[in-house]
Parts: structure tokens; C-alpha cells; sequence
């Protein structure tokens, strides 16, 4: 038998089974600040003024920090948090029934859940227009990550 029909024979005969890891969330970034930025927008303008943040805000490089973008994806609270180990967590535009949370919130009021800090607050493309907003969510950022 030539090594290429015992491939086939191989291919042919195996049965192909996918791991959970397949299933696992997908992250854009390093997580070397143990930050994620769950989004609910992944559109080019969101993006950006979530990068500004980041790289203006807070003086980060936008590739050290975990980015998720929720409508392309949909995992609770426990599988984002088990896959990223996150000590900061900033949701845009969702609710934590969204993350399967059985809590409630008020937006831009940091708490404290399963060993990290959340923030959840409006969309990007929201927190972008409305200046106050803006500035509630910048302070309330500024104190989780004591930078104020």
C-alpha cells in the first residue's frame, strides 16, 4: 500500500469528532492587562472608539487587552470567564442576561463577581455621541483599574 491510499484509507475509516474547544469563545488580543472589552457591536466604528479607548484612554496597546465581540458569538458570563481569566471585564451595549448573569445592574457601576471586577455601560457607537455618558464611564473605568 502507497502512503498516499493508506492516508486515504485513513480518512476514509476515521471518525471525525470535534472537541468543545470548538465551541470555545474567540478572543482578539493578548489579555496581558487580564482586561476584556465584551462588545456588542462589531462594526468598524465601534471597533475603533472601543481601540481609542484603549490606546488614548488608557495608554495600552490595543493588542494587550482581550476583545470579544458578542453578536458574532454568544457565550454566558462563566465560558467567557473560564476562557480568558479576565480581572476586569467592560460590557458595551448588553445586559448580563445577555451573559446568562441572573443579576442586575446599574450602567456605569462597577461590582465585583466570580473573582473579577464588571462594568456594564451602553453601546460604543452610544457611548461615543453623549459626552456625559461618556464621562460616567470613564470615571467609573479610571476607579476599577485605579488609574484616577
Amino acid at each position: 500500500m502507497t502512503e498516499e491510499t493508506s492516508l486515504n484509507f485513513l480518512f476514509k475509516k476515521s471518525i471525525v469528532s470535534f472537541p468543545d474547544s470548538l465551541n470555545s469563545p474567540v478572543f482578539i488580543g493578548k489579555n496581558q492587562r487580564e482586561i476584556l472589552f465584551v462588545s456588542n457591536n462589531a462594526d468598524e466604528q465601534s471597533k475603533k472608539f472601543l481601540q481609542k479607548i484603549v490606546e488614548l484612554g488608557l495608554k495600552f496597546s490595543f493588542d494587550e487587552i482581550f476583545f470579544y465581540y458578542f453578536p458574532e458569538q454568544k457565550h454566558s458570563f462563566r465560558e467567557l470567564y473560564d476562557a480568558s481569566k479576565p480581572k476586569y471585564i467592560f460590557c458595551f451595549g448588553l445586559k448580563p442576561s445577555d451573559l446568562k448573569m441572573n443579576i442586575e445592574v446599574m450602567p456605569n457601576v462597577p461590582f465585583h463577581f466570580h473573582d473579577c471586577e464588571i462594568l456594564f455601560t451602553v453601546s460604543a457607537s452610544e457611548l461615543e455621541r453623549n459626552e456625559q455618558t461618556k464621562k460616567n464611564f470613564w470615571q467609573a473605568m479610571k476607579k476599577m483599574l485605579n488609574l484616577a
